[in-house]
């Protein structure tokens, strides 16, 4: 068992593709326009929107430098890809939901095969493998009260067809998440190019 010292000096980690900016403007008027209708969720600030590839929760200081070699050596030979978004979905369900989120509609693949590789590459670090199918998302709201959603599916089905450029997917981050009363302050540790070994 960690002594509370050694707690003290983990690092919660995740790995992600950042979202540019007009993207997550375009969701913030979004989330504006849910609002009145879902008062009873907690809104993601668009600031801290991503597609998280692989979750590592906490660790050790000296583990940084090699899960950022892993992730060098995962993408040294990928490709950049361009990926669209829309259609708002729940997990686990609508009827009962405990995050709120965008998915990818078009050109799914090659993310969801990059965060099978990053999954199956840092189990050699000992990071256990995901014991689901990988579905890209961006998280946009949590509910921490036991709602349905199900009669707000016709307001969705309007974000099925988005109008948004391209998201040009080239690099990915390990970013650090840091947890205060405010919320989740995310600091991006390493930022890799895809292509680079």
């Amino acid at each position: 068992m960690r002594s509370i010292t050694q707690k003290n000096r983990m690092i919660r980690n995740f790995i992600a593709v950042d979202i540019p900016d007009e993207i997550k403007d375009k969701i913030a008027e979004i989330q504006m326009e849910l609002q009145p209708i879902l008062p009873k969720v907690s809104w993601v600030k668009p600031s801290n929107i991503h597609l998280t590839l692989k979750f590592l929760g906490d660790v050790a200081p000296e583990q940084i430098p090699s899960i950022e070699d892993v992730i060098r050596r995962t993408v040294e030979d990928q490709q950049p890809f361009n990926m669209e978004i829309g259609s708002i979905g729940a997990f686990k369900n609508f009827s009962q939901p405990k995050v709120l989120w965008i998915g990818v509609t078009t050109n799914a693949t090659p993310i969801a095969k990059l965060a099978e590789s990053l999954d199956s590459t840092l189990n050699c670090l000992s990071f256990p493998k995901e014991g689901r199918k990988f579905i890209p998302h961006l998280t946009i709201a949590r509910i921490r009260n036991r709602i349905s959603l199900t009669e707000f599916v016709s307001y969705f089905d309007a974000y099925d067809q988005m109008d948004y450029v391209p998201i040009h997917v080239k690099q990915i981050s390990l970013i650090k998440s840091q947890l205060n009363s405010e919320g989740a302050v995310y600091t991006k540790l390493q930022t890799v190019q895809f292509g680079i070994g």
